[in-house]
Order: structure tokens, then C-alpha cells, then sequence
């Protein structure tokens, strides 16, 4: 109203504008035709299975009582690529359709615009919007914007919901928010859409693996129950296989249906081979897995795609650091860290840890398939596979010599090898050991097929991670490797020192009878060669075996032999290990002599050694009735190997300490110190070591 007079709108209309003052021309857009409310979007699958939690979400987000802020609401649905995203966005509108009557909305963008900020699929996704509401389409402006606002107009004050489909960026939502009023937008993001928090009110609704109660039951309905339930463990195994990916099972499901009786099995068998399991669920192009990657990978800058391709050529299954990935990239780490941030958006890799990413097989496998598959693409990639396997072979190198610089023999075979690169504390080369101990199998493993001779340095480098995690499956495999490789390229000195690493793992079981046949043959080939320090290495193994045997005399007269092979190297940490080693058989009163030389040497800087040599002393110190003094060198022995986390060793010096408990008379000491080590036997896996000390707590003396 202004001065006294006033403006009527009767009728209908579907927008009203009201002006002051006009100058120039007043334009309102208003369809030509009446909109009828409408769902442009696709019908859900008769399979959908759980995500309910996730539906939940959604409906909270976007279904808000009336008296709150006019705004629309915004939910955007992450998750990797084949999980289930716009299945989950359809059902939700399918049952809530009901509650916008003006109208639902679909906009499927696919790759979207390019970073250019070309219109790309929302402008179509707008053009038919209006044209759908009646506009006609030569009057429907050209540009985003005007599209947009269009729209915009039209939908104020009405409820709408509107699905987009596949967002790359934060701007392609905005373009196709409706106008002011109890509107819903459901997203399915395949970008990073954080942006949008920026501007608008968003809930972001992750769709999770599938759990595997959920993934069975996604098999049963596709496939049917009878065929599913007939094979429990091998339906397990698919499930496993698949990952929770709910196309992966779809697909899956599929291939079993008409494949006769007990069929889940036999695809299982096929799947599990290396290199499998994306071609064996991509040979359909109506449903791929291979179709649905390809479309996530194509939406990558050509850096973001090369960091794709480095996850299908990192060896083995485990996760990859940051400076792994900038090593295999032969690029800088902070622009990695910049295209690792977009595949993480992506839900193609996730974080592990402190920059630290991984990718489940699906994952690898494409990004493998993909280099394979585009000649372009498989140079690109063998090169990426090169410069990562070279960086975890010098690294490993240089952190296994941190961990026992004194040990020598890779400066020996191949000299200059440790001499370079950063310095590394000993602390932190476990700590990369212990991180990387799958990768490094893995390149071993590829190594050891191409028959290189870096098989033979890596395992020689892992000593100290195999000494010290006691993983005596790893360390017989990849010995065996070196040994075999060493064989063939006649390094009968690579061999030897192969041989008695292989040994120490029958060893470690305390299968001293096959550990002492493997150290015999690598004296055998030693004493061919005559070389003194690696016959003194083997003499000493043959003499653990028999201390493990039993066989004091013999272990005592192979120690004895060994020290005076150790005397005339003129290596005083050779002498000090001859000697602590001999001082654990020979006669008490003689062995804390030896024990304590040892000791004299091994405090100048060999925190391990000491420990040990404190336990031993500590030992046979307990024999000659010192109770006092072998108490303190067993507890001095034992606080240090629990910082260095060593666990056999600390089992050892427990058993050592219930031994000084029980001849002071104190059985509960005893029992107590026992169930400690007994127990740390078990966590580590270590079961003939459990039962023995089960056997002496169940015993008289106990």
C-alpha cells in the first residue's frame, strides 16, 4: 500500500513480483504451460538391502517440522565407487516422494564440467527441469546462471525435492539448489563436496560396507536363498572377496544364478587368483565393476590419475606412506598429499594413519587393470612399480643396518651398499621395519620371480626385523629365496650366510634337529671356501642347535671353537658374542668370567647384547648361589628388553627369575613370574614354549 492506495493479485500465478518505481522492462518468467508434479527419478532395485541407518540420516536431514528456517536442506551421500550410493538416494525418494508435491527433481551429472567452469550436465539438468515445470525451450535462457535463477523463481515458496546425481564440486549443487522455502536436495557426491558447508546447511551421509549378515542377504535375494545357504563357507569367502560392495555382490550374485548346484565355490576358486577379480566381475557391460571404476577414475586430473596408478602397482596388499608414493611418483610430497586429498574425497583410497593411505582390492586391482590395458598408461605404470620397489629396497636397507650396524655382512657382499642417505635412528628404522614388514615381503616376493639379485640383499637387510619381531616364517621364505638365487648366480659365500639365516627359524620353533642339518651345510660350503668369519658363524649356529639339543658337551666344544675363530678375526664384537654364547654352557664358576669380559665389551653401546649377557650371567650367577647379585643382573637384563619390546627375551629372563623364586623358597614368586612368561608365549604364538611352561606349572616343584 502506498498512498492510500493499493495492489490486488487474483487468480493463480506462479510468480508475482512487487516493484516500485519502474524504469526500463519488468520481466517475469512464467511457465506457458501448467507444471504437474512429477518424479524424474529412476525406481529403486528390487534388491536393496540394509543401509537403513543411512536412510534414517537422510530423513532426518531433510524432513524438518514446518516452523523451522525456510531454507532447503541439503543431504549429500558419500561413499566408493559400486556402494551403493544412488541406490540408497532413490529408495529414499521412493518412499517420500508423497511429501513434495510439487515435484521431484533429477539431475544426473556424470563426470560434470571441467575446471574451466564449463556449464556441463547441470545446465542440462536445469534446461529440462524447466522445461518439465512448462516453460517452453526457445524461451529458455543459455547461460548456468540465468538457468539457474530461473529455477530458482519458479521453485520459491514451493516443496521440491531435487536428486543430483554423481557431484563432482560444490558449485554443481549450488547451480541446482531450489528456491526459498521446505525444499529437499539429496546428493550423491563422487568429488569433494565439503565446499558446500561453506554457504548452506549440510548432513553428510556415509554409506558403509556392507556388513556380512547385510551382503548374504543381497546374495540370497538376487540369487536366491537355497543356492546361497547350500555353501555357508564358501558364500563367506565371496563376501570376503567383495568387500562389502554392494555392486561387487550384485555382480556376483548374478554370475551363480544358472550355473547349476554348489556353484559359489568354484567362482570363489576363480575370483582368488592375483589379477581376477575385477575382469571376473566386468564381463558384463550392463554390470561391471570395471565400468563403475572407470567412470571414477576418468573424472582424475591426469596427476590425481597417476597417484590412482601407483596404488595398483604398490606391492602387495598393505598401505603406502606419503613418501612411498612421492618416491614412486618421482614427484614433491606436498602436491601428492594435494591429489591423495582428491582420491580420498573420491572414496577411492582412505587414510590409515598419519599420512599413510590404502585401497582395497577392488581398488588395486582396476587401477592394475587399467595400466595393463592402455599402452600409455602400462609404461607409466611399470615405471611408478620401479621407483617404488627401489625406494623400500634402500630403505630397508639403511634401517636394517641402523638396527645392527655392527653386523657388517652387506658391506661385505656388496660394498658401499649402507654407506649414504639420511642417518636413521634405531627407534624409528623398527618403527619403518615393523610398518612396512608387507610391502617388503612383497617385493621381495616380485624380486625373487624376476630373479634379481636384490632378493638375496633384501633378505640379508631383514635380519634384524625377523631377529627381533621372531617372524620365523618370513625369515625361512625368503632365505630359501636367497639361498636358491645365490645358487644360481654362484655367490657361494651369499649362500652360506642364506643358509644359516634359514636355519634360525627351525631354530626359533625349537626344531633344533632340522636347524642343526641346515647349519651343517653351511659350514660344509663355508669350509669349501675358507673364509673365517662365516665358518665362525656357522660353527656358532651348530652350536645353539645343540645347546637346544641338549648337548652341552657338544655345544661347549663348538663355542669353545668358535671363540678362538672370533680371536683371530680380531673383531671384538665377534669375541664378545663367542663369549657370552660359551658363558651359557661351559661351568658356572668359568661361564661368569667369559660372561663378564663379554659384558665389559657390550656396555660401550650394544644395549641388545648386554641384556643378554646380563641374563646369562644373571643365570648362571643363580647356580653358584649369588642370589643377590644374579637377581639385580636379571632384572637390570629384563627392564631392558621390555623397553625394547622383546618379548622372547623377556619370557626367557621370567623363567630365569621363577628359577632364583623357587630356590629362595618363594613359590608364589615363582608361579607369578611363570604365568608372565607363559602368557606373553601365548600372545606371540609361540605354543611348544607355552606348553612347556604349562608342564612346569603344573609340575611338583612348582
Amino acid at each position: 500500500m502506498a498512498d492510500g492506495h493499493r495492489n490486488e493479485n487474483t487468480g493463480s500465478a506462479q510468480v508475482v513480483a512487487q516493484v516500485g518505481t519502474l524504469t526500463g522492462d519488468m520481466h517475469l518468467h512464467l511457465p506457458r504451460r501448467q507444471a504437474e508434479p512429477r518424479n524424474q527419478v529412476p525406481n529403486p532395485t528390487s534388491h536393496y538391502t540394509n543401509n537403513e541407518r543411512q536412510l534414517s540420516e537422510i530423513s532426518a536431514a531433510l524432513l524438518r517440522p514446518s516452523d523451522e528456517e525456510q531454507v532447503p536442506a541439503i543431504a549429500v551421500i558419500v561413499g566408493p565407487p559400486g556402494s551403493g550410493k544412488s541406490a540408497t538416494g532413490y529408495r529414499w525418494v521412493f518412499a517420500h516422494s508423497n511429501t513434495f508435491p510439487d515435484g521431484v527433481f533429477y539431475a544426473p551429472l556424470g563426470s560434470g564440467p571441467d575446471d574451466a567452469g564449463a556449464p556441463g550436465a547441470e545446465s542440462e539438468a536445469l534446461r529440462q527441469f524447466l522445461i518439465r515445470v512448462g516453460f517452453e525451450p526457445r524461451e529458455i535462457p543459455d547461460s548456468l546462471a540465468s538457468r539457474s535463477a530461473w529455477f530458482r523463481e519458479w521453485s520459491a515458496g514451493k516443496r521440491v525435492a531435487v536428486v543430483i546425481d554423481d557431484a563432482v564440486r560444490a558449485p554443481q549443487v549450488r547451480h541446482l539448489l531450489p528456491g526459498v522455502g521446505r525444499s529437499a536436495v539429496l546428493v550423491t557426491s563422487v568429488g569433494d563436496l565439503s565446499g558446500l558447508r561453506a554457504t548452506d546447511q549440510v548432513t553428510f551421509v556415509e554409506i558403509t560396507p556392507l556388513e556380512p549378515e547385510s551382503a548374504r542377504e543381497l546374495l540370497r535375494r538376487i540369487a536366491g536363498a537355497p543356492l546361497v545357504d547350500a555353501e555357508p563357507a564358501a558364500v563367506e569367502e565371496l563376501i570376503g572377496l567383495c568387500q562389502g560392495s554392494a555392486l561387487a555382490l550384485s555382480v556376483a550374485a548374478v554370475l551363480l544364478v544358472g550355473r547349476g548346484e554348489r556353484p559359489v565355490a568354484p567362482l570363489v576358486a576363480r575370483l582368488s587368483r592375483e589379477g581376477r577379480l575385477v575382469r571376473g566381475l566386468s564381463r558384463d557391460p550392463e554390470l561391471s565393476v570395471d565400468v563403475v571404476f572407470d567412470a571414477a577414475a576418468d573424472r582424475l586430473s591426469p596427476a590425481e590419475h597417476g597417484c590412482y596408478l601407483a596404488f595398483g602397482q604398490h606391492q602387495g596388499d598393505g598401505d603406502i606412506s606419503l613418501e612411498a608414493l612421492a618416491a614412486g611418483l618421482d614427484a614433491d610430497p606436498e602436491d601428492v598429499e594435494a591429489h591423495l586429498d582428491r582420491l580420498v574425497a573420491a572414496k577411492l583410497v582412505t587414510r590409515t594413519g598419519e599420512e599413510r593411505y590404502g585401497a582395497n582390492r577392488l581398488v588395486r586391482e582396476h587401477a592394475r587393470r587399467r595400466a595393463e590395458l592402455h599402452e600409455g598408461r602400462s609404461a607409466e605404470a611399470r615405471r611408478i612399480r620401479d621407483r617404488l620397489a627401489s625406494y623400500y629396497r634402500i630403505a630397508a636397507v639403511r634401517c636394517g643396518h641402523a638396527m645392527n650396524p655392527r653386523r657388517g655382512w652387506l658391506e661385505r657382499f656388496w660394498p658401499g651398499l649402507t654407506s649414504g642417505g639420511a642417518h636413521v635412528e634405531k627407534a624409528q628404522a623398527l618403527q619403518w621395519l615393523e610398518a612396512e614388514r608387507r610391502t617388503l615381503r612383497a617385493v621381495i616376493d616380485d624380486d625373487h620371480r624376476e630373479g634379481r639379485v636384490e632378493t638375496c640383499v633384501l633378505a640379508i637387510a631383514l635380519w634384524p626385523l625377523y631377529e627381533h619381531s621372531k617372524d620365523f616364517a618370513d625369515l625361512e621364505e625368503t632365505s630359501h629365496y636367497a639361498e636358491r638365487l645365490a645358487e644360481h648366480r654362484e655367490l657361494p659365500l651369499v649362500r652360506t650366510l642364506a643358509l644359516v639365516q634359514r636355519g634360525f627359524a627351525p631354530l626359533g620353533r625349537q626344531e633344533y634337529a632340522a636347524a642343526a642339518e641346515l647349519f651343517a651345510q653351511a659350514r660344509k660350503l663355508c669350509t669349501d671356501h675358507g673364509d673365517l668369519e662365516l665358518t665362525a658363524t656357522t660353527i656358532e649356529s651348530q652350536a645353539l642347535a645343540a645347546r637346544g639339543l641338549g648337548q652341552v658337551v657338544r655345544a661347549r666344544e663348538l663355542f669353545e671353537e668358535n671363540l678362538e675363530l672370533a680371536r683371530k678375526s680380531g673383531n671384538p664384537q665377534r669375541v664378545g658374542v663367542a663369549r657370552m654364547h660359551l658363558g651359557s654352557v661351559a661351568p658356572a664358576s668359568e661361564a661368569v668370567l667369559h660372561l663378564e669380559e663379554a659384558l665389559a665389551w657390550f656396555e660401550k653401546g650394544d644395549a641388545v647384547n648386554t641384556a643378554k649377557t646380563r641374563m646369562w650371567l644373571g643365570m648362571r650367577l643363580g647356580e653358584l648361589g649369588a642370589a643377590e647379585a644374579a637377581g639385580v643382573a636379571l632384572h637390570r637384563a629384563l627392564d631392558t628388553m621390555l623397553e625394547l619390546r622383546r618379548h622372547t627375551d623377556v619370557a626367557q629372563i621370567r623363567l630365569g627369575l621363577a628359577e632364583l623364586a623357587l630356590a629362595a623358597g618363594d613359590r608364589d614368586e615363582a608361579r607369578a613370574q611363570q604365568r608372565e612368561a607363559q602368557a606373553l608365549y601365548r600372545s606371540q604364538g609361540w605354543s611348544s614354549q607355552a606348553e612347556q611352561v604349562e608342564a612346569r606349572l603344573a609340575g611338583p616343584e612348582a
